[in-house]
């Protein structure tokens, strides 16, 4: 089982100039509405002039596509806006379907897998167990957004990001609070889990290491935009040793993952969870056709002798036991939040809250 939290489906697609909470955005924006994007050509510059700023609408094969095609497996997405730019699946035509007007996202797909609303992001606890109902019903691949206000982004947010957070990895764990102490979920996740926690830029830390550049040819889009400052990346799993930091990396190919020539690299990007995802439950490969989408072109991919990527954090065989985070804020205050567990607490604030610095 899988958690990862990617932020957009399609990296070159920059944020829309309307950051209200309540836009409609992918397959559910309009042009009335300001939900176009501009788009970062080849050379990584934006020339509207060149490509005219565009609905960021698209449809490609998904990994919830393999997942679903895998026979047995299922997927769930939690996010708190059904429209909004944190919620990926409705930027993917075939997963969103949209009807209206207004329009909204209406695909089976969407209707079946997208968790949204208010109460988003706190139904992965309710699913975890975390709401004491001994329900149990986290599914094989899960994506998990915060709203704004329980993100790490400033502004409006409330700063209970690592608290939501360990609420869910102590869910995982078999564990939850409440007001009157700690409780089990009756549920058991631990053992058969892995939870891949990132973020969706880098927080305006300083960063040494020169980004590479990814050999796609300077014919296609994407070449000038791949890589960045790099962003955190924790792995939390029964069957990785605690205190492990990945490194050093072995057999690659030099041109492509060392680009200050250094003897080793913490060389993992976004598509290596979505390879790692592939290789766990044996999922057919998403680039079938050469057309270079994230899970080829992951730098760990360029592994010589064909590594798994983020294998190097799964080195135990015998799962270890699981630590409890103490918990802050009680679990059902993230499943029915309210002023009394927040202070000041209004509701869900726009998850973008800092992208009015364009």
């Amino acid at each position: 089982m899988t958690f990862v939290t990617p932020k957009s489906p399609r990296r070159f697609l920059r944020n829309p100039g309307n950051s209200t909470y309540d836009i409609n955005t992918g397959c559910a924006g309009s042009q009335d509405e300001g939900a176009e994007v501009n788009i970062i050509d080849k050379t990584g510059t934006e020339d509207d002039m060149t490509y005219p700023a565009v609905i960021p609408c698209v449809d490609h094969p998904t990994l919830t596509d393999r997942i679903e095609g895998a026979g047995g497996l299922n997927w769930r997405y939690y996010a708190s806006q059904t429209n909004g730019i944190w919620t990926a699946p409705n930027a993917i035509q075939h997963i969103c379907e949209p009807l209206g007007p207004p329009a909204q996202c209406a695909g089976s797909d969407f209707t079946s897998h997208v968790v949204t609303g208010v109460n988003g992001p706190g139904q992965i606890l309710k699913d975890l167990g975390a709401d004491g109902s001994g329900n149990c019903n986290l599914q094989p691949v899960s994506w998990v957004i915060p709203d704004g206000t329980w993100s790490d982004h400033g502004g409006p947010s409330l700063g209970y990001g690592p608290a939501w957070l360990s609420a869910i990895v102590n869910a995982v764990g078999g564990v939850y609070f409440d007001s009157n102490g700690q409780h089990s979920t009756r549920c058991n996740f631990w053992n058969n889990t892995a939870v891949f926690i990132t973020w969706d830029d880098w927080g305006g830390w300083y960063d040494h290491i020169v980004p590479p550049i990814v050999p796609l040819g300077s014919s296609q889009f994407g070449a000038g935009y791949l890589y960045g400052f790099r962003v955190p990346l924790i792995v939390v799993s029964a069957y990785t040793q605690a205190g492990t930091i990945s490194g050093p990396a072995t057999g690659f190919n030099a041109d492509f993952c060392k680009p200050d020539h250094q003897t080793s690299i913490y060389c993992h990007d976004f598509g290596s969870i979505l390879a790692y995802t592939e290789h766990n439950f044996q999922l057919q490969p998403i680039d079938q056709r050469g057309t270079g989408y994230a899970d080829k072109w992951a730098m760990d991919a360029q592994y010589i002798g064909g590594n798994v990527p983020l294998s190097e954090f799964f080195t135990l065989t015998t799962a270890r036991q699981f630590q409890v985070i103490p918990g802050p804020v009680p679990a059902s205050c993230f499943i029915t939040p309210t002023s009394s567990c927040f202070p000041g607490y209004t509701g869900p604030v726009d998850p973008d809250n800092d992208a009015n610095e364009q």
